[in-house]
């Protein structure tokens, strides 16, 4: 009858990534429309603000551009989809090189990993994940973190939050630095010390 989390530490690179304040440093990139709609509530954040995001064209991507190292990163976008396919929703975005080359994701369907959040978060909302990798060879000009859709249908989106992490995978979703904790369970009337099990889940 009892759990215990133990969080990481890690830095989420992306300003404002519940949109508690709005949508600054978003530019809607070739979607119709990206506002931010202060009247809605985010039941992420526990308070309204969410980023719209509207297309009735074949495809879209909007981006924000991200100062990064040349390691890998993942980009975490949670959303709701209210209308259009979830499976052409993607993120990750595109990693410009100061040689004019450039590594772009941002139609690359394989490289995002969609979990359904609807039990938790409500009908629709999924948590999109993709890790990007940069080419150690080169000196990075700039990032673009771009969420998209490749589709000839209406897309709509609500996004609550999105999260750049200097890591090859994805943690919980924090505003800022989190510091990594450090666990500590008493024995006295919780555990016997002589016996029993321990098992947990690590990547």
């Amino acid at each position: 009858g009892k759990a215990v989390l133990v969080e990481e530490g890690t830095t989420n690179l992306n300003s404002d990534p519940f949109f508690k304040t709005g949508v600054s440093g978003w530019g809607k990139g070739n979607w119709t429309t990206l506002e931010w709609l202060s009247s809605e509530y985010n039941p992420f954040s526990k308070q309204n603000g969410v980023m719209r995001l509207y297309d009735n064209g074949p495809n879209g991507h909007c981006l924000k551009d991200v100062s990064i190292s040349n390691t890998p990163h993942t980009v975490s976008v949670l959303l709701k989809i209210l209308k259009g396919n979830i499976n052409h929703i993607n993120v990750g975005g595109t990693i410009f090189y100061t040689d004019s080359t450039y590594t772009d994701y941002t139609w690359n369907n394989s490289n995002t990993t969609r979990y359904d959040m609807s039990a938790i978060f409500g009908q629709g909302v999924y948590k999109l994940v993709a890790t990007i990798t940069p080419n150690s060879s080169k000196t990075i000009s700039k990032y673009e973190i771009r969420i998209s859709h490749h589709d000839a249908v209406e897309t709509e989106l609500f996004v609550y939050a999105v999260q750049l992490e200097p890591k090859p995978y994805a943690t919980s979703f924090t505003p800022g630095t989190r510091s990594p904790e450090t666990l500590t369970i008493p024995t006295a009337g919780v555990l016997n010390p002589t016996e029993g099990t321990i098992s947990l889940w690590v990547k």
